[in-house]
């Protein structure tokens, strides 16, 4: 069975590595990066289902970074995106 691909995005590492180790049953975790910047470079290609990214990434935050990929069009239908830091998804947002 193929599993859903997801994106971690958050600058300190031992988070990732935690969240990792939490999806890793669940998901495929195709990228990681440590900036906003880097989420917008590599998403569109990889087109994850779960884009777990921290509100405040070095360059962007989580909000901006949501309201970009969406214009982008870098997900597809049923796609999420979870601002931990916060503790909401940004699919509530609305922007």
């Amino acid at each position: 069975m193929k599993l859903p691909r997801a994106i971690l995005a958050d600058d300190h590492k031992i988070l990732v590595e935690a969240f990792r180790k939490l999806l890793e049953s669940h998901f495929e975790v195709v990228a990681t990066v440590s900036d906003g910047h880097a989420l917008l470079d590599v998403a569109p290609a990889l087109k994850p289902d779960l884009i777990l990214l921290d509100y405040s990434l070095p360059g962007l935050n989580g909000i901006e970074i949501w309201r970009r990929l969406r214009s982008m069009h870098a997900w597809h239908a049923g796609s999420s995106y979870v601002c931990p830091s916060r503790g909401m998804s940004v699919n509530e947002v609305g922007a």
